[in-house]
């Protein structure tokens, strides 16, 4: 019984020798693996421990991507098309930056009598809406010029009541020389009338006479034919007919070149009121836009009068009120202008999308929008510096529109004598780098591609 004992152990002892036994043959020929006792044991007392790192070694980078090219391959070829695709359809957008510096900031200003100019343009802009009230009553043609409450509350200011009673004059007598103009024109339209009534009349005349002589002809030809008449009487008759029927002719184009004149009198009538109405409404717009230009710089001159040259706020304040007028509809068509881009098809392309365009101003407005929305204009850092940049598809029209602005900003505000001196501090040049390369957009999309194509293999694994 020992000695079986003892084989048996020498046995196990021989099979634990050999940890795993693999037939020589061909590679698809199943894998044959011959575990000690021992290793068994091992195992089977291990469990899930075991199971659970060679699950962890099959999920490595290497392994899964061996297991899961083809898919991962495949992902990175579409999100890369894709890229390319996006890439060749984005447009490439260039910034170009013009810096401008306010010189001095605003201690200059704080020592200047910000509220007296604040005061000017309140007394201005009070002239130009009294301005305003009389132009709406030349358009409406009212009979008389009546101002708003508000102008009558303030009539006792001698500034106010002297631009009130301006109005009135140049109101009565526009409308007075308008009234004796046409006047006049209506007078010679009358004298146009009366001569096509009398006209009229004679043209009646000579139809009765005519009747009258071809009756007369008639007979005589009768007698004639009947040799109780001369021939030479009928020849008399006849001629007296004929005469009546050419003056008859001669009265008509007479009766319509008076028609004709008369017509032409009341036509210039009405271009003499539309010209009047006509001229009031471009006035008028003048007037608004000065009354926002003033405005604008009312509120400028007050909040500097409020503030002190030394405060930061007042700073901050002042610089955004700047990058305001930089951005504003003036200015902006006045860089429009200087470099034609009413005509530049690239930007009409683009306003033809957001409004039509049916006359010249219509042009020039939609063009403005279109550089508004691609500009930008802000401070930078503490200082007085703030920063034109416009972004476009061509760098080198970046660049003149940035600078171009820029030099239409220093020229508007050499004008205004309350602000500190503005100066270019640099002006943008080439070469400029694109906001997004296309390489950069490919290369991100064939990362995106890899990293879906991994989280994809995660998911099949488990």
């Amino acid at each position: 019984m020992s000695q079986s004992r003892n084989q048996l152990g020498s046995t196990a002892k021989r099979v634990s020798d050999f940890a795993e036994l693999r037939p020589v043959g061909t590679t698809r020929a199943p894998t044959m693996r011959v575990e000690s006792l021992s290793q068994s044991k091992r195992g089977h007392q291990s469990g899930k421990p075991g199971a659970r790192r060679a699950r962890i070694r099959d999920l490595e980078p290497v392994a899964l991507f061996f297991r899961h090219s083809g898919l991962i391959f495949r992902c990175v070829g579409i999100a890369g098309a894709l890229s390319l695709l996006l890439a060749w359809l984005m447009p490439v957008n260039y910034t170009a930056k013009t810096a401008v510096i306010v010189g001095g900031g605003l201690g200059q200003v704080a020592t200047i009598s910000a509220r007296g100019d604040a005061q000017n343009y309140l007394e201005r802009t009070q002239e130009l809406q009294a301005r305003n009230v009389r132009l709406l009553a030349e358009i409406n043609g009212d009979p008389e010029l009546t101002f708003p409450a508000e102008f009558d509350q303030s009539k006792d200011k001698p500034t106010l009541a002297k631009i009130l009673d301006g109005e009135r004059m140049l109101f009565t007598s526009r409308r007075e020389s308008l009234q004796e103009n046409v006047d006049q024109l209506k007078a010679e339209a009358a004298l146009y009338d009366e001569r096509s009534t009398l006209l009229g009349k004679q043209i009646d005349l000579i139809g009765k006479q005519r009747e009258i002589a071809d009756k007369e002809v008639a007979e005589t030809q009768a007698l004639v034919d009947r040799k109780l008449a001369p021939i030479p009487r009928l020849r008399e008759a006849q001629r007296t007919s004929a005469l009546l029927a050419s003056r008859n002719v001669e009265v008509e184009a007479e009766l319509l070149k008076a028609k004709q004149s008369a017509n032409d009198v009341r036509q210039r009538i009405t271009t003499l009121k539309t010209k009047y109405r006509t001229e009031a409404l471009d006035e008028q717009a003048k007037v608004h836009a000065e009354i926002r230009e003033m405005s604008t710089k009312g509120n400028t001159s007050r909040s500097i009068a409020e503030t002190s040259g030394n405060d930061s706020r007042a700073d901050a304040g002042f610089i955004a009120n700047q990058s305001d007028i930089i951005t504003s509809d003036q200015l902006v068509r006045e860089t429009v202008r200087r470099l034609g881009l009413q005509s530049d098809s690239s930007f009409l392309a683009k306003a033809d999308e957001s409004m039509p365009i049916k006359t010249e101003e219509d042009r020039l407005n939609a063009v403005t929008a279109v550089v508004q929305e691609n500009l930008a204009a802000g401070r930078i850092g503490p200082g007085s510096r703030i920063d034109i940049r416009y972004t476009w598809s061509k760098p080198t029209k970046a660049i003149e529109i940035a600078n171009t602005l820029a030099a239409v900003y220093v020229e508007n505000q050499a004008k205004a004598e309350y602000l500190p001196s503005v100066s270019i501090l640099r002006a943008a040049s080439m070469p400029l780098k694109p906001n997004i390369a296309p390489p950069i957009i490919v290369i991100a999309g064939l990362l995106a591609g890899l990293i879906f194509g991994y989280a994809l293999a995660l998911i099949l694994d488990r």
